[in-house]
């Protein structure tokens, strides 16, 4: 979403999740692509001539870090905001250096909170970001439940409430 407020045009969704794919081209994104049936470097690189000018990485999986690299034109940029592994070390084409490719990591959206956040309602209040399709609610009593539907990949984000007394 906040890919189409800043003016994108082709915003190319990568996951493993058909529901998560589903979601992404109903609120954003032009193209959606299964990494599960289709090699997702191959795939962009054809969608879009041989590469993009800006990869966003939200994962922290190593491999797929690697990828969201190798899809960038010369002199592209990479935003990594997934959690890496501690310890866990990332392998990258040597080849991409001097290429002038850049792999980014961004801390708290790279923002300043007083500027973002007000935006961000903005956004919300407009109907420009569609922050409801992407919670499920929880009581704080199924904790357990929305950590695990987390890690499964079957919601994209919980939150919790507190129970009702």
């Amino acid at each position: 979403m906040a890919a189409r407020v800043v003016g994108c045009t082709t915003i190319i969704a990568v996951d493993l999740k058909p529901h998560r794919l589903q979601l992404a081209t109903e609120v954003c994104a032009t193209h959606a692509l299964n990494a599960a049936e289709e090699d997702p470097v191959e795939a962009i690189q054809q969608l879009t001539n041989g590469g993009v000018h800006y990869s966003f990485e939200s994962t922290g999986v190593a491999p797929v870090i690697r990828q969201t690299v190798d899809v960038l034109l010369p002199l592209g940029v990479c935003g990594m905001v997934g959690q890496v592994r501690p310890g866990e070390e990332v392998s990258l084409d040597a080849n991409t250096k001097p290429l002038g490719r850049t792999l980014r990591g961004i801390v708290q959206g790279d923002a300043v909170p007083q500027n973002l956040i007000p935006r961000i309602i903005e956004l919300y209040l407009q109907v420009r970001l569609l922050i409801d399709l992407l919670i499920r609610y929880y009581p704080l009593d199924e904790i357990n439940q929305a950590a695990t539907d987390s890690e499964h990949g079957t919601i994209d984000k919980a939150v919790l409430r507190p129970n009702d007394s």
